[in-house]
């Protein structure tokens, strides 16, 4: 019981398990708003070689499974993240803070990666 009381009442994980959240509910928005906006049923999922303008089989298209697979993938990290810094409070409050940087770091990735593939439609 102690150790759920140490880890909510450190007011820095709060703060990066604030940010963390918010970054969970801004990318999954984010593609779900993209994809509603947009009436096609074909999207660029993957980019092979995009440094070479003349490639062939450049993009790679597919539905609309690649995008709910990053949202499934922003889930995971963030249920990841918190189970991981959770664990691990007690035994290095350093470790714990740095699981929820990385959490974060992945999210801000996800959206860009996103936005790139959007773009590319």
């Amino acid at each position: 019981m102690a150790h759920t009381k140490s880890y909510f009442r450190d007011h820095y994980s709060l703060l990066l398990l604030s940010i963390n959240i918010f970054g969970v509910i801004l990318v999954v928005l984010f593609i779900i708003l993209r994809l509603v906006d947009i009436n096609t049923s074909s999207y660029i999922i993957q980019c092979r070689n995009c440094s070479d303008p003349n490639a062939l089989n450049k993009y790679i298209t597919g539905g609309i499974s690649g995008f709910i697979s990053f949202i499934l993938f922003i889930l995971i990290i963030f249920i990841g993240s918190f189970v991981l810094s959770f664990k691990t409070y007690l035994v290095n409050r350093d470790l714990s803070i740095t699981i929820l940087y990385f959490g974060i770091f992945l999210e801000v990735v996800a959206l860009i990666v996103s936005n790139a593939l959007f773009i590319l439609r």
